[in-house]
């Protein structure tokens, strides 16, 4: 069995003094399901007779989050509100997207640049 390689890439965030950078991965596809898993808050009830009923409605916060939190890897020059470095670590991995209403859309734009590296790799391959 051969695995499949990381696909990662440094973005510099758009017009930015500071020229933050944040690395980003393509998702495996366990970590897609995980993603998909995350967006729909599922409930399971049972009705008279044993008869199991799922209901599930979208969570489209807990999805972006888990997706985030999957696919980005590094950063550099991000600073908190105080103007201190931000460490990049588990606990300050969601800051960007919490705190940052444009943040999701500038990942989005750059997991399509990295989709198109993908296919270009295998197309080369």
């Amino acid at each position: 069995m051969k695995l499949q390689k990381e696909i990662s890439e440094w973005f510099k965030w758009p017009d930015d003094p500071d020229k933050a950078e944040f690395k980003f991965k393509i998702l495996n596809p366990g970590e897609v399901a995980q993603v998909q898993e995350a967006a729909f808050d599922l409930t399971v009830e049972f009705k008279d007779g044993g008869e199991m009923v799922r209901q599930g409605r979208p969570n489209q916060v807990k999805g972006r989050e888990r997706e985030v939190a999957l696919s980005l890897i590094d950063w550099r020059n991000v600073f908190d509100e105080s103007g201190d470095e931000l460490e990049f670590n588990d606990r300050n991995r969601l800051k960007p997207l919490r705190m940052c209403p444009e943040f999701y859309e500038f990942f989005s734009d750059c997991q399509k640049k990295l989709l198109k590296i993908k296919k270009a790799q295998e197309k080369n391959s």
